[in-house]
């Protein structure tokens, strides 16, 4: 299981593959998502019209982890 990728301001997520690809539903125009994956600290992205996001999660403050590119 990846991270997880949640379309802010409703109930819609999904979790990445290995790869870090995922496939969400989403309405047309700008929507802003929340990606998180344990250890690491959260980011907001915003997308227009459905086009790809490059995540790249930092670790969290305190945290052993190496950066992960989701």
């Amino acid at each position: 299981m990846g991270a997880t990728v949640m379309l802010r301001g409703s109930t819609k997520g999904t979790s990445t593959d290995a790869n870090g690809s995922y496939t969400l539903e989403v309405p047309n125009g700008e929507n802003t998502f929340v990606v998180g994956y344990g250890g690491y600290q959260d980011e907001t992205a915003t997308s227009h019209d459905g086009q790809p996001l490059n995540v790249t999660l930092l670790p969290s403050p305190n945290s052993k982890v190496k950066s992960r590119r989701r």
